[in-house]
């Protein structure tokens, strides 16, 4: 979203022709499309292919992988001890890059002021989901996602970002909090640090460290190393961008 169009944006929200019941529609609007604007996506993604390191549970393994133009990974040559956990993680970090910019699609909405944590923050939730997340936004990004199911509540917290040669941001650490919904009592605690490297026009993850506590600690904690990236081009003729 350029300039022009935020003020564009800026003008209709103050204008009369806009009934006062429709402006927290419109603002939540303009807020998620201005954090969707600002955070680095893989639009026009086609996949890549990279050599993996993977330690987890004390013990080390490498292989491949392969990750398609829908964002599913394809892990080769890993230990067994070490594919289910390498999958989820990095599937999270792709499902994190391919969905950025597509939250425009849904209908938002301003949160309650009293929902607020500081002034400069402002909550937007999806409408019509009663299990739907809510976005607290500061500064053009997404600071933190809250969510719900049956069982759980959750709160994914960026801790840091960093900006790609696109000026667009990236996340570097993650907390994310569960909550046992019923009891309220606190049941995990999960660090992410990201490292990325830009390859072509795509920043792609070059490590991920996972820093749970709790019980499932040990089996969870892990890291992961991805090097000699090869970018599909969008034709997926051939490869590009060692």
């Amino acid at each position: 979203m350029n300039a022009i169009t935020s003020l564009f944006w800026c003008g209709m929200l103050s204008s009369p022709l806009f009934p006062a019941e429709f402006l927290p529609d419109l603002a939540a609007e303009f807020l998620v499309a201005r954090a969707s604007n600002a955070s680095a996506s893989w639009r026009g993604f086609a996949g890549f292919i990279a050599d993996l390191e993977v330690e987890q549970g004390g013990r080390k393994s490498s292989g491949r992988v392969v990750v398609d133009p829908e964002g599913l990974v394809h892990i080769e040559h890993l230990s067994v001890i070490h594919r289910s956990w390498a999958i989820e993680r990095l599937g999270t970090v792709v499902r994190g890059r391919l969905s950025a910019g597509s939250d425009t699609k849904k209908s938002w909405t301003l949160a309650t002021p009293q929902d607020c944590r500081e002034p400069r923050t402002r909550g937007v939730y999806a409408k019509g989901d009663p299990f739907g997340q809510c976005y607290w936004i500061r500064d053009d990004q997404v600071q933190v996602i809250d969510s719900r199911s049956a069982k759980q509540k959750h709160r994914l917290t960026t801790l840091r970002t960093e900006k790609n040669p696109d000026g667009k941001f990236l996340p570097t650490a993650l907390v994310l909090l569960s909550w046992n919904s019923r009891t309220e009592e606190l049941e995990s605690s999960e660090t992410t640090l990201l490292s990325w490297r830009r390859v072509g026009r795509f920043d792609l993850p070059t490590a991920i460290d996972v820093l749970p506590s709790g019980s499932c600690a040990e089996t969870a904690a892990g890291r992961m190393v991805l090097s000699n990236h090869f970018l599909f081009e969008s034709n997926n003729a051939h490869l590009a961008g060692r």
